[in-house]
Order: C-alpha cells, then sequence, then structure tokens
C-alpha cells in the first residue's frame, strides 16, 4: 500500500528520532554531572574588582563578577602557582608545580628559554585536567590565552587538543585557529608560524570573540557536560579600549593610560555578563559550576598609587613572590551546594587544588600519573571548615619582575605553611619571614626574632626545590 506524503513523511521523521529516544537516558545520566566554566583574567590584581577593593572607593564597578561572587563563595586567600603567566597556567592545566615541568618563568624564544634550562612548551604528556574529563564523559573546550607554548619563534608546540581538549580557539602564543591583534606584534610573529586559522581584530574585541567561542561550544554541547577554559587576555597590558570608551575616566586619573585600563576593565566585566547571561537562558547555571579567578597579580605600568590600589595594598607586583605578585581573587558558583553570600577569609587555596578539586567535585578519576602537589579542598568550597594541611611552595626565575635592591623584589622561592611565609634563595643568604595571619601586607620581616622556624623553613623549601628538574 502506498502511504500518502503525510504519513510517510511521519514514518522518516520517527525513524530519524527514535534513536533520540532510545539514548535519553544515557544522555540524562550524562548531564547529571556538573558543568565546569573556569574563567582566568589575564594580570589582574587583587584589588581590581569591585567586590575585593576595600581601601579606596573604586573606579570601575565590577557589576557582573560582583553578581557572580555573590551568588557563590568569594575566597580571600587563593594563591596562583607563579608570578607570572607561563608557569601559573601550567600549575592550572596540570594540577602540579611548574617546576616539574621546566617552566619557571614565562616562555619567552628558543634562545632565551635554553639559557634559562625551561621546555619550549608544556610536556603534552602531562596529565591535565581537560584529559581527566574527558574521560569522564565531559566536552572539553578552552578559549582564550594559552602562553604554555607556541609564539615568538617556537613553531613546534602542540596545539591544546594535545593536551585532552575536543576544541580551541587561542589568542596570544598558541597554535591552531586562534585570535590575532592588529596592535600586537607578537600577533606578527604568530601569523609567521602558520598553523591554524588567524582572525585579526582589535584588542579590544578579543574579549566578546573569546565569549563567542566559548557560546558556541557550550550550545553545541548542551546534552553532555561541559568544561571550558575561558581565559581573557585583558586586563593584561597593552590597553586598547574601543575608540571613545576611556574619557569617561578623566576624572579619576589624568593618566590616559590609567583611562585606557578602567575602560578595558569594564567592558570585561560586560562580556562575563554576557556569558553568565548565556548559562542562565540556556537553564544551564543552576548546574554549572563557575570559577574565576587570575593567573598572577598586577604589574608595576602607570603611577605607583594606581598599581599598588590593583593589588589592595598588598606588596609585591607581577614577577614578585610577595603576596601582590600571586595572591589573587578565587570566587565559586555553584547553585545549591556552594554557599551564596559568602566570604572565606580563613581557606588557603592554591592553584595547584584545583585539579583534585574539581575531579571530586565532579566524582571524576584524576589524570593518569597525576602529580599530588594540590590538596582535594571541595569541602571548602562546599561551606565546610577545611584547614590546609599541606604546604604552597614557590619556584620563580625572578628574570621578569621587579629589580633587585627595591622594595617589591623577592627572593626566586617561596613557602607557606598555615600563617607563615618565609622566602629565600638558593643558598639561604637571603631568608625573610612573616605572620601573614597578624601582617597580610609583609611589613615586618620576624626571620630574626623567629630564626629558628626561619632556618627550618627555608631548608624545607630549598629540599623541595632540589627535587625538581634543573
Amino acid at each position: 500500500m502506498k502511504l500518502p506524503n503525510s504519513s510517510r513523511s511521519v514514518l522518516i521523521l520517527l525513524s530519524l528520532v527514535w534513536p533520540l529516544f532510545l539514548a535519553a537516558p544515557a544522555s540524562a545520566a550524562q548531564t547529571n554531572k556538573p558543568n565546569i566554566v573556569f574563567i582566568l583574567i589575564d594580570d589582574m590584581g587583587y584589588a581590581d574588582l569591585s567586590c575585593y577593593q576595600t581601601f579606596v572607593p573604586p573606579v570601575v564597578i565590577t557589576t557582573n563578577i560582583d553578581r557572580l561572587a555573590s551568588q557563590g563563595t568569594r575566597f580571600t586567600q587563593y594563591y596562583s602557582a607563579a608570578p607570572i603567566c607561563s608557569p601559573s597556567r601550567t600549575a592550572l592545566l596540570s594540577g602540579s608545580y611548574p617546576g616539574h615541568w621546566r617552566i619557571n618563568s614565562f616562555l619567552n624564544n628558543k634562545a632565551a628559554n635554553r639559557t634559562r634550562n625551561m621546555a619550549d612548551f608544556a610536556d603534552p604528556q602531562l596529565p591535565t585536567m581537560a584529559r581527566a574529563l574527558k574521560a569522564g564523559g565531559y566536552a572539553v573546550g578552552h578559549f582564550g590565552k594559552w602562553h604554555m607554548g607556541a609564539g615568538r619563534d617556537v613553531d613546534d608546540a602542540p596545539l591544546p587538543e594535545a593536551y585532552g581538549y575536543d576544541d580551541s580557539l587561542v589568542a596570544f602564543e598558541g597554535l591552531g585557529n586562534r585570535l590575532a591583534y592588529n596592535e600586537e606584534s607578537l600577533s606578527t610573529a604568530s601569523a609567521l608560524l602558520q598553523q591554524g586559522v588567524l582572525q585579526w581584530m582589535p584588542k579590544a574585541q578579543s574579549a566578546a570573540n573569546q565569549v563567542n567561542g566559548a557560546i558556541s561550544f557550550i550550545t553545541a554541547h548542551t546534552n553532555e557536560p561541559f568544561y571550558i577554559d575561558l581565559w581573557f587576555n585583558d586586563v593584561h597590558t597593552g590597553w586598547y579600549p574601543a575608540a571613545g570608551t576611556w574619557q569617561k575616566y578623566a576624572s579619576a586619573t589624568t593618566n590616559v593610560s590609567e583611562q585606557k585600563f578602567y575602560a578595558v576593565l569594564a567592558n570585561l566585566d560586560v562580556q562575563v555578563g554576557r556569558f553568565l547571561a548565556t548559562l542562565d537562558n540556556l537553564g544551564l547555571a543552576s548546574n554549572t559550576i563557575v570559577v574565576l579567578s587570575s593567573d598572577n597579580g598586577a604589574p608595576g605600568t602607570g603611577s605607583a598609587p594606581f598599581y599598588l590600589a590593583r593589588n589592595g595594598g598588598l606588596r609585591g607586583l607581577k614577577g614578585s613572590l610577595h603576596e601582590g605578585g600571586i595572591r589573587e581573587p578565587f570566587m565559586v558558583r555553584w547553585p545549591g551546594h556552594v554557599p551564596a553570600q559568602t566570604t572565606n577569609t580563613q581557606t588557603v587555596l592554591g592553584a595547584v587544588d584545583l585539579v583534585p578539586t574539581l575531579c571530586a567535585l565532579t566524582q571524576t578519576s584524576l589524570p593518569v600519573n597525576y602529580i599530588p602537589d594540590g590538596q582535594d579542598m571541595s569541602a571548602a568550597y562546599l561551606g565546610q571548615a577545611k584547614i590546609r594541611t599541606q604546604p604552597l611552595y614557590w619556584w620563580f626565575i625572578n628574570d621578569a619582575g621587579p629589580a633587585a635592591g627595591t622594595y617589591d623584589h623577592a627572593p626566586p622561592l617561596a613557602l607557606r605553611v598555615g600563617d607563615w611565609k618565609v622566602l629565600t634563595d638558593y643558598t639561604k643568604s637571603t631568608v625573610e619571614l612573616y605572620n601573614l595571619g597578624t601582617d597580610p601586607f609583609e611589613t615586618t620581616d620576624v626571620s630574626a626574632s623567629q630564626g629558628t622556624l626561619a632556618n627550618s623553613m627555608a631548608d624545607q623549601l630549598i629540599a623541595w626545590w632540589q627535587t625538581l628538574p634543573k
């Protein structure tokens, strides 16, 4: 019997849709896992966000990011793994100290990396959060700054997909499909390396295009859990806001460069808000863990009052192991799980904790061959009392930080245990000791009055450093 066209259309439609009904239980099981979005802002000072500013009235009210903080928990004692981009990002990628992978400062050209006995790029065999979550059924994407290899004359670095990502759109020092900025010479150098499609644009459009890439990815993966790195290039120098957007800050400062910073920060907040609104519109916000932080502190760009205010009065700048170089904003939102409207001032968190913590929250196995430098701090995320039991270590080749002899200069090694923080060099010729519980601004070195403790901690720190490849 020949069916009418309408009936045949129904049968065809059923033949296409029926497999989806059969697969529905598996898809539903997948979506029970929380999605994860990790927003990382480049070179953001501890007090750049208005919700972290306590000493002076903020020039820019970061409305959307502040709302994110109020909807979750804001931590005040979170530390990046380095005071500069490449090593801090390598720690976030792997959950282990970057010294294991011979990345102890920013990745430069091949000659400079060789001079410092550094790798040219992150080892593609290192265990990564991306690989762990992908093995656990997640779709995994990276959108934004990379700087863990590929740039300048390094043309043989792996693409992000080699580290476990399904898709990527990088910007600044990475290969594959990527954004390139009209104003910056490093983009011109990147174009010579080929490997991928370059999208040229004014840097002012970077944040919006990174958000566009992330939105496209989650729209394509709404029926499975996803993990996204949304790693903005803002607010790293140079500051190139859209024309006509910075003059409104002239009443705050006569310094045009600082006016441009405020315009870049304001636009960044708008783009974060646009992304968060997309999670709301897609009905994904309630089952998505959103983490927001930065890779290191603000640099010494602009006037001293300006950059000191950016770091909230903390001693040190980008490139320094004093607090201003490594203590960063950190907030977590997961409705119904992470307490809202909460500030945690007690728990000490480190970048190396992110991998074991997110694996615990998602009930995902740790990456194969994971180096357990961090610890599972999921209890603190969920509002429970959690005391750190593992120390935090730092090793930074101080070739890009404040000059020796200046107040912001710091030794290359640091260790925090409880409230105590020691800094030293490789031979203990310099030792500094601070009690961060009573002196968070590191104004008083107590190594002389606490000599036994200072020496013991310095010995522990140097012993750790000696275990790392040189």
